[in-house]
């Protein structure tokens, strides 16, 4: 099979304007095989650029340079199939539409987007008045674009298709995903604004993306949408947002709007997930803020919650607010051998050994089993203090009785 096409190509090279004995232009023109090697598509795509018959008076010729093309594509060589293409430009009619696509790939590939992108729109064009067709001509345009990171045209088709099916879920993240990787963030705020004003259940779930790829200063006019849903993981994303920005003041007003806009007997409740939200974030202080101010007399509030506030106060960096917080929640807990345990726990996580250790001679009923577990535990927190005198000493009294 090569030597035949060898014989053949080298017969259309050596004919005068690529006729053959009996004057037929088509005579010798060789057809590539679908499984032919990179070399034989060297040489047909040699035979194509010095043949002098137009598209139009040879059919055989345009089969040849369409194989060109689609083989290409295939084994990589993507300039004989750019000059394939260019070929076939000239054709009557143009490209012919079953190799429409392969063309417009190997010109996305090379940099040639406008080029592919007037191929494509033909794509588009054939499906006339047939909305759905249109769409799936809009979406195959695209995924061309995409596969050669060609992510700005490929916004500008998935765009056409989410204003032909703005219910379309798929297609609404698809654009913003687009328009993100093309690095239009203003653009793609806008347009998950847009999308979100039509389905508002892709709010958080646009507001993540924009936050990940570092376009959190477009997504600002999600936030207000987000927070009125009263939905924690929409809290968490508004938040998210503020936070990206820089916004601690926003972010702690937003959870504050939040909190009131619960029902009366709910809203410490939602008070603890605020807190807790703006503390995922970073925001510890304002979370200890926020949940200070809604627990308001911490003497008549649940000890977890209290318990909750000191711990937030440490993340903060405020320690001695802390150490008084969690002395309160001891206090409300009945200083609880759990409790002390685990405040004490919590205390000594943030270097605070000594009030630990102050907590743990504190706690209430301890049973003799766990006496000495107990006394252990404060002689660790006096050394990890620094104070290995007193740890001698306490344990000296406690062995004593």
């Amino acid at each position: 099979m090569k030597r035949c096409f060898v014989v053949l190509a080298l017969a259309c090279l050596a004919a005068p304007a690529n006729a053959g004995a009996d004057g037929d232009p088509c005579a010798v023109v060789p057809v590539l095989r679908p499984d032919a090697s990179a070399a034989e598509v060297i040489r047909a795509a040699g035979v194509l650029e010095r043949t002098t018959v137009a598209p139009q008076a040879c059919p055989a010729v345009t089969a040849l340079a369409s194989a060109i093309v689609s083989r290409g594509l295939e084994v990589g060589d993507l300039d004989h199939a750019v000059g394939a293409c260019e070929y076939l430009t000239h054709r009557a009619g143009g490209v012919p539409r079953d190799v429409r696509v392969g063309c417009a790939r190997a010109y996305a590939f090379v940099g040639e987007v406008a080029k592919a992108t007037v191929l494509l729109e033909a794509q588009v064009a054939e499906a006339g008045e047939d909305r759905p067709g249109r769409v799936r001509a809009l979406v195959g345009a695209a995924r061309v674009l995409e596969e050669r990171i060609r992510f700005s045209a490929a916004a500008q088709l998935v765009g056409r298709a989410v204003r032909e099916a703005p219910e379309d879920p798929e297609l609404g993240l698809r654009w913003v995903e687009n328009l993100l990787e093309a690095g239009q963030g203003a653009a793609a705020g806008s347009a998950s604004v847009e999308v979100a004003g039509r389905l508002p259940e892709l709010r958080r779930e646009l507001a993540k993306r924009l936050v990940q790829r570092g376009a959190a200063k477009h997504a600002v006019a999600l936030v207000e949408g987000l927070a009125a849903t009263g939905v924690r993981e929409d809290l968490d994303a508004a938040v998210s947002i503020l936070a990206g920005n820089r916004d601690r003041k926003g972010a702690r007003e937003t959870v504050r709007r939040f909190v009131r806009e619960g029902a009366a007997g709910d809203q410490r409740g939602r008070a603890l997930v605020g807190a807790d939200v703006l503390d995922r974030q970073g925001l510890s202080l304002e979370a200890a803020e926020t949940l200070e101010e809604a627990l308001g007399n911490l003497a008549a509030a649940a000890p977890d919650a209290v318990e909750t506030l000191g711990g937030l106060l440490l993340r903060a960096g405020r320690a001695e607010r802390a150490i008084a917080v969690l002395d309160r929640a001891f206090e409300l807990g009945g200083r609880s051998l759990e409790a002390g345990l685990r405040i004490a726990d919590l205390l000594q996580r943030f270097q605070q050994h000594r009030a630990a250790a102050a907590l743990l001679r504190r706690i209430a009923d301890v049973p003799e089993a766990r006496r000495v577990e107990l006394a252990l535990r404060v002689g660790r927190a006096l050394r990890d203090a620094g104070d290995a005198d007193g740890e001698e000493a306490f344990l000296a009294q406690a062995a004593e009785g």
